[in-house]
This record gives structure tokens, sequence and C-alpha cells, in this order.
């Protein structure tokens, strides 16, 4: 039934009412008809009225015409152009008043060349007689076409009024019919509905029932409430109270009743909540918070929300005990505090906030050691004054604060300007802050100093391009030197052996003739010019191996060894010579040079083993750092350690060439054969305790190798 009543009265007050507004609405309907059907006769009327005007004006132009005719008065002549022009000022007023009727229309295009023949037919006779051409018969010709000209005007003119005049009494007939539906609808629309408001008003007093059925249901709503509700007066006591009020305070709501409220408030609140009631009677609502003592003589913190009925005298309010949050917020505050000064005794940074539209809102010591300004000069102002002239005016700090509140975050590196003019180069990140709804609230900015480090990096850069330069400088020089090098040593092999040839030829053909001083000489000469042309082929080699391309292949590097063995051996038939070679890795190089890496190599721990009864030369790889390297060691002289710097310079010895042949390019060409294989050599030695020659190369394949540093696969031959 509470249902029934509760949808029946809003349905009957809206059927009503959309009933008054559909008769309302037919009423203005109808009266829009009616005014409609007013102006369709005013309009008729306007028709009818321009048409005999119309008529009158050609009548007025034929009269004009025959006064003239017999007074020769040019006062009619006036009076014909006066008609002239309101007959054309007539036609245009009548094609728009007739727009809407095509039947009209037609009519007035055979009316409008009637009337500008006849019109045309007066001007001309009224010239003729002007001119003094008076043809007495001719007037009578023009005078008879005349008058039929205007029986025909004025048969169409009557055609057309007879034609509005039905539409006049048609137009009449539908304003009497729509006057009467109006009579009908504004009766009918107001009896239903004062019948539905008298069925409206029956549910209401039903209605007014429930509703006090429904206030005992509040009451009882009231009482089982967690929220502290009440009604209080206005002569500073409570009236009601709900039980929260004795679970949250600890009295009875006797005791609470018994004493004014004020009472029970925190004294260094009640000035405030004074101020909060005089709000609410001024405002008609008042929300605070106040402290209220507890039976125990504690205090708890009470949120209100209040109302005055100022006509009742009491006041409406409910108070939710929230203690709880405002210590939260006091630990929030205290940790907000420790955050403050921290971030103010951050000396290294500059770290502040700026609001939304980039104003500088907090400044710590850090800000003030790298910006220059004290808190007192900066806050409030625009944080674009830290940014050169040049960038202000190309927008800069706008776009870097639009970009951080589009993404959320910006950083770069820039040139800023301290508060004495100077720059800094600083590292920037800019942070857009928001609340939990998401609402930007403004901008955290960190600046750090990297002045010192872009002046080191842009030192390093210098440094940079200026080895560049000198290696680009370098290259070239060795390159012409190189060039010079083949060059020089090609165009000396052909005289050096025309020497060593010639001496031959003295040695065999003349040397009876030579005492023995003369021979040893001319032997001196040709060890002398063949020691001359191993050092042009080596240096030749050295140039070509400069200048090849390196073919890198799969190369299998115990198979290169053993072919520079082979070839090696006979050399050292009549020596004690053990060679041991490890089992050494697949690479990939280019065979032919690191070929001769080897055969150098080994040719040389086999020439610097000589003095040694028993030589031992290793081949092998071992690990190094964490990486794989070859090596090829020997027991032979050795040579100290200090001057290993220049053992690989070209025409750098390490022994008498008395001692020990050579030309002093071979390690030369190692290094310069394991450098285009983009590795490294070096060498570890020891007078008389030998030398170990170790080197990497680029794309070599791991082995494992024992804790000795040789492979564990040894071949040991003798030579």
């Amino acid at each position: 039934m509470k249902g029934y009543l509760k949808n029946m009265v809003p349905l009957g007050l809206t059927v009503s009412l959309f009933l008054l507004g559909a008769t309302a609405w037919m009423s203005y309907r109808t009266s829009a008809e009616q005014t409609d059907t007013a102006e369709w006769v005013t309009h008729t009327h306007i028709v009818l009225e321009r048409l005999e005007g119309l008529l009158a004006e050609v009548l007025k132009a034929e009269s004009s015409r025959r006064g003239f005719v017999l007074s020769k008065d040019k006062q009619f002549l006036e009076q014909f152009s006066v008609a002239r022009s309101a007959i054309q000022k007539t036609e245009e007023e009548l094609r728009p008043l007739t727009a809407d009727n095509a039947t009209q229309q037609k009519k007035l295009d055979m009316l409008e060349p009637l009337i500008e023949a006849r019109v045309r037919l007066l001007e001309q006779s009224t010239d003729r007689l002007q001119a003094g051409d008076l043809n007495l018969r001719l007037e009578a010709v023009v005078s008879i076409a005349g008058a039929s000209a205007t029986r025909q005007i004025e048969a169409v003119i009557k055609e057309m009024e007879n034609a509005e005049k039905q539409l006049l009494v048609q137009r009449n007939a539908a304003a009497r019919n729509s006057a009467e539906r109006m009579k009908i609808v504004l009766l009918g629309g107001t009896l239903v509905s004062i019948v539905i408001l008298l069925g409206v008003f029956t549910l209401l007093n039903r209605e007014v029932a429930e509703r006090t059925r429904a206030e005992e249901d509040l009451n009882r709503f009231f009482n089982v409430s967690a929220d502290m509700m009440c009604v209080a007066g206005t002569n500073g006591y409570f009236k009601r109270l709900n039980p929260a009020w004795e679970k949250t305070l600890g009295y009875s709501v006797a005791e609470l009743l018994a004493r004014p409220y004020l009472d029970f408030v925190h004294p260094d609140d009640l000035p405030a909540t004074q101020t909060a009631a005089q709000a609410a009677s001024a405002a008609g609502l008042a929300s605070f918070e106040n402290r209220y003592r507890t039976k125990q003589g504690t205090f708890r913190w009470l949120n209100w929300n209040s109302s005055p009925d100022q006509q009742r005298g009491v006041i409406y309010a409910a108070a939710r005990d929230v203690t709880d949050r405002k210590r939260a917020e006091a630990k929030l505050v205290e940790s907000e505090e420790r955050f403050r000064i921290m971030v103010e005794g951050v000396k290294d940074f500059a770290i502040f906030l700026l609001d939304t539209e980039g104003r500088v809102a907090t400044w710590n010591a850090g800000a003030q050691r790298l910006k220059g300004y004290q808190a007192e000069e900066i806050l409030g102002k625009n944080f674009s004054c830290f940014y050169p002239q040049e960038e202000i005016d190309r927008g800069k700090p706008a776009m870097e604060l639009r970009m951080a509140a589009e993404s959320g975050r910006f950083e770069e590196e820039g040139w800023r300007v301290r508060k004495d003019g100077s720059k800094l180069w600083a590292n920037v990140i800019i942070t857009r802050l928001q609340d939990q709804s998401g609402t930007m609230l403004g901008f955290s900015k960190l600046t750090q100093d990297f002045t010192e480090r872009k002046r080191t990096a842009e030192n390093i850069r210098l440094l940079n391009e200026d080895l560049e330069r000198r290696s680009l400088a370098l290259e070239e020089s060795n390159k012409e030197l190189e060039a010079f090098t083949y060059s020089v040593s090609h165009d000396l092999r052909a005289p050096l052996r025309h020497v060593d040839g010639f001496s031959r030829l003295l040695l065999e053909e003349h040397g009876e003739q030579l005492d023995p001083e003369g021979k040893r000489m001319l032997e001196r000469v040709r060890q002398g010019t063949q020691h001359m042309g191993a050092l042009v082929d080596d240096l030749l080699n050295l140039s070509r191996v400069s200048r090849r391309e390196v073919n890198p292949l799969v190369t299998d590097l115990n198979t290169i060894v053993e072919e520079v063995l082979t070839e090696l051996k006979p050399t050292c038939q009549d020596r004690q010579v053990e060679f041991r070679a490890g089992r050494l890795p697949f690479a990939q190089c280019d065979p032919g040079l690191i070929r001769q890496v080897f055969a150098n190599l080994l040719s040389n721990a086999i020439k610097f083993t000589r003095p040694r009864e028993s030589a031992i030369i290793e081949v092998g790889q071992t690990l190094q750092d964490g990486h794989d390297v070859l090596y090829v060691r020997d027991n032979g002289v050795g040579f100290s350690m200090k001057y290993a710097d220049k053992l690989f310079g070209v025409f750098q010895r390490l022994h008498r060439a008395e001692d020990f042949e050579g030309t002093g390019v071979g390690l030369a060409t190692v290094q310069r054969i394991i450098q285009k294989h983009s590795g490294r050599i070096w060498v570890e030695a020891e007078i008389d305790k030998g030398a170990a020659f170790y080197f990497t190369l680029e794309g070599m394949e791991d082995t494992h190798s024992d804790n000795t540093g040789m492979a564990k696969e040894v071949r040991t031959t003798k030579g």
C-alpha cells in the first residue's frame, strides 16, 4: 500500500500537469491558428485593396490623358505620371502578396502585360498630342483600342478579386471552427484536471499518515546510528541524544542532558566553537571540529555538521569521532616537518617546489648556494629567472612545465643563470605533483651543478679531437713512410745485385791475383751487400704487409705451425733443439699472414737459442686475465725488459750483429700483422733465461688449458 500511495501521488500530479500542459498547448495551438487565420484574412483584404487600387490607377491614367486631350492642361500630364508610378508600385506589391497562390500568380502574369500595353498606348497618344500631331481619326481608333484593353484589365482584376473573396470566406469559416475547438479543449482539459487533482489530494492525506510512520522509523534509526546525533536547544543544553554519545564519551545520556554542552568542550576550542555556532545561525549550516571531554578526563576529537532551525529554536547536529584520524595527521605533519628539515639542509642539490604557474613556493639551502638567491628574494617569483634571456624569449621555461605536466617528468642538462649573472651547467629534473584524485598541485624541481663535469667533458672532447687529428696525421705519415720505404728498397735491389755479382766474378776470375787481405775485403763487401739485400727484402715485405688487405678464413693454427716447423728444422740439424707444440685452436684469420708470424717468431727462437746445448722451443695456448692467448717461448739468451718497448720498432735490435744476424724488421712485421687482426702482442723476457712472445687474435675459438698454462695435448719433436 505504501508503494502504491507513493507511486500514485506523483503519477496523479504528473497526469494532471500533463493534461494542463496539453490543454495549454492545444489552446496555444488553437490561438496560433486563429492568429494565423486572422492574418490570412487581413492578407486577403490587402490583396483586394491592392487590386481595386490597381484598377483605379489605370482608370485614373486614362482620365488624366482624356483631360489633357480636352484642355491641353499640363496638370493632367502630372496626374498621368503619378498614376503610372502608382500602377508600377501596386504591381510590385501584388507579386509577393500572391506568391502563395499559383493561380493568382498566373492571372498576374496575364494582367501585367495588359496594363503595360494600355499605359504604353496612353503614353504614345499623349506624346503625339504634345507634339501637335492631332488626328481625330487616329484619336478615335486609340480610344476604341484603349477601351477594349481597359475592359480586359477589368475582367482579369475581377476574376482575381472573386478568387480572393472565396479565400476570404474559407478563412473566416476556419477561424470560427478553430474558436469552437478551443472552447471544447479548455472546458474538457479543465474538468479532467480538476478530477485528477481531487484524487491527488485524497492520496496526499494518506501520504501524511505514511510520513508519520516514517518519522517513527527515523527515530529508530537515530537511536542505532554509530555517529553521535543530537538535537540541541539555543539555550545551551542538549534536548535529545542518541546512544552513541554514551558509548563514545562514557557519560550517561542523563548526565549529558543535565549540563550545558559547552562544559564538555576543551577550553582551547571554546572560541572556535562559539564562532561556528554564530556562523551556523547566520548561514544555516556549519562544519567544524573540537575536542570533547570524556568521563575518564581525556579528550576526543569530534567532527561536527550542524543546521539550526530558528523558528523552533533548536540545532540539529551530528558528530563523528575523528581522534584516530587527527593522530595520524599529526604524525604526517611531523613526518613532513622532518622531510622539510632534511630537504632544507641539503646543500649539494637545489630542491624546491613550484606552483602550477611556475612560481617558486619553497627554497632550500642547496638552492640558495647554487642560485645565489635568499629565500625572501625568490619566493613568489617565476622560475624562468634562472634561464638565459634567449631561452626565455623562446618560451623554454613554459615548454618544460608543459612537458612535465603532460608526461609527469621532464629532465635535461643545460645552462642556467645565477643571481649574479654567472652561468652554470645544470642537470634539471621537474616532476609533476598531484593529489590522490589526479588534480595537479604543482611541480618539484631538483637541480644539480654539473659545470665542472661539463668543463671536464669539454676538455676530454677537445683532447679526443686533437688525438684524432694527430692519429690521422700519424697515419698519413706512416703511409708516406711506407711508400718511401718501398720505393727506396725497390730502387736499392738492382745496384746491390750488381755489387754482389761483380764482387763474386772478381773473386772467381781474378782471385789468384789478389792477396789474402784483398780476398778478405771482397768477402766483407759481399757479406755487406747480402745483408743489405736481406734488409731490403725485409723492408719490402713489411711494406707489403702494411698495404695488404686481410683475407680472413677459418684456419687450423696447428697446420700452420707444422708447416713452419717442417721448413725450419733443416736449419738446426746439427743442434739439439726440442720443439713442444701444444694443441692450438681454429681462428678466423689470414692464413698467409699468420704463417709469417709463426715463421718469424720460431726462426727468432731458433736463432737466439743457438748458444744453448739443449734448446727448448714451445708453441701453445694459455689463459691470461680470462682471455685465450697464443705464445712462442724459448730458453735462449733473453734480454732486459727495460728495453722491451724498442723491440717492435723497425731496425731496433737488442743484440750485437756480430753475435746474432738479423735486420731488425721481423718483429715490426709481426706486430703489424697482429694489429691488422685486431689483436695485440707483448713479450716477457729475462737475460740468459729466454723470452716468451704472447699475442691474441680476434675470432679465436676457446680451448681448455691445464694449470701449467700448456694445452693438454702436447706434441714433442726434435730437430
